[in-house]
């Protein structure tokens, strides 16, 4: 799935979720829920490969808009939406070591986070807009 849905879904969860410890595996946990379902994906697709990384660029500039847009509209839930921000962004920001370093942090969590990708797919893209557009929804409804 795309960060920036991962990011959209971890400040929704910030938003509805008031005790900081439960709401970090929460978050967390929605990641690896959501990518298990059809969504959007390149077989193949390399982040260190140029085309890979003009898209994991944009997408993760996406993620960081989400972030900063939510704490402009809402300040005072700073701890909230950046907890549940990272939450649901940081099994995809695992891959930063890699994409630039060539190290893998957490080894068997990525042969995990992997496995659990059955469908990726171009046309996934449409799951991620329609879940997407419900966050985007909820959120316009706390906020």
């Amino acid at each position: 799935m795309l960060l920036t849905v991962h990011a959209l879904t971890g400040v929704t969860i910030g938003s509805l979720i008031e005790n900081e410890i439960l709401l970090a595996p929460v978050a967390f946990g929605s990641h690896l829920v959501l990518d298990s379902v059809p969504h959007f994906g390149i077989k193949g697709l390399d982040f260190r490969s140029r085309k890979g990384f003009i898209i994991g660029s944009i997408d993760f500039a996406g993620a960081l808009t989400v972030l900063f847009i939510s704490l402009l509209i809402a300040p005072e839930r700073f701890t909230h939406t950046f907890i549940g921000w990272l939450g649901a962004t940081l099994p995809d920001l695992f891959y930063i070591p890699e994409i630039f370093f060539k190290i893998t942090p957490f080894p068997r969590f990525k042969a995990v986070h992997q496995r659990i990708q059955w469908s990726e797919t171009p046309q996934g893209t449409i799951i991620d807009l329609i879940w997407g557009t419900i966050m985007v929804w909820i959120l316009h409804a706390r906020l």
